[in-house]
């Protein structure tokens, strides 16, 4: 009996964690990961709260305004070269597709010889049905891009949502942290949860930091 028992509990637990993954989690992760960025500006916060005597509503909103110009800050930057290596790359187009065309000529005529193929003949194959092929792709991509469209704009009104979203929960969750603290501790598994908070903090603390270096000296390299 013990052991049907443990394994009905084992089987009870899988499978509830299975349905949440599938069906709540998609729902429940905006304040998931509201939380976890409330319990990351907790210290800026208190500091701001201690030395300055400002409300602490004020304080959120200010290090959350400064958080969130770091990231489109970081963002734009490199969005910026980005768009810089786009532009010099269709500026010398012509040449890299000449490059392109004169390293594809020599090769086919490498083949013609190989193969006793009049001078061209492979060269002139190659390049009509890659011209049959980009004509087929662009007549395909048309209406494709044109059906998609309107999930496109879905999408952005999803991201928007959720955006905001994300910061009305992360304002309530550090307004209100202390006493959700609180009521941890006084939990059964208060110990526990806090093992795992604490645990979780530092990995995505030093995730992030990691995450921006990288960024920054990426978008260093693309800018020079």
């Amino acid at each position: 009996n013990k052991k049907i028992l443990t394994a009905g509990i084992y089987i009870g637990v899988t499978v509830g964690v299975y349905l949440f993954i599938k069906y709540l989690l998609p729902l429940v992760a905006p304040f998931v990961f509201a939380f976890i960025i409330a319990i990351i500006i907790e210290k800026p916060v208190d500091f701001m709260v201690k030395k300055l005597r400002w409300k602490r509503i004020v304080c959120i909103i200010t290090v959350l305004i400064v958080f969130s110009g770091a990231i489109l800050g970081i963002l734009f930057c490199a969005g910026s070269a980005l768009v810089t290596q786009v532009k010099k790359f269709s500026q010398n187009s012509d040449k890299y597709v000449k490059m392109l065309d004169d390293t594809a000529y020599r090769y086919c005529e490498q083949v013609d010889e190989l193969l006793g193929f009049k001078t061209g003949q492979s060269y002139d194959f190659v390049l009509e049905n890659a011209r049959k092929a980009v004509m087929g792709v662009t007549e395909e991509l048309g209406p494709v891009v044109m059906s998609r469209s309107v999930d496109v704009a879905s999408g952005f009104m999803w991201l928007f949502t959720t955006l905001t979203l994300v910061i009305m929960a992360t304002v309530f969750f550090s307004k209100d942290l202390k006493k959700i603290r609180a009521g941890i501790n006084e939990n059964v598994f208060g110990e526990e949860i806090d093992f795992i908070r604490i645990r979780l903090k530092d990995v995505l603390g030093t995730f992030f930091k990691t995450q921006g270096v990288i960024m920054a000296i990426t978008c260093g390299i693309c800018t020079v």
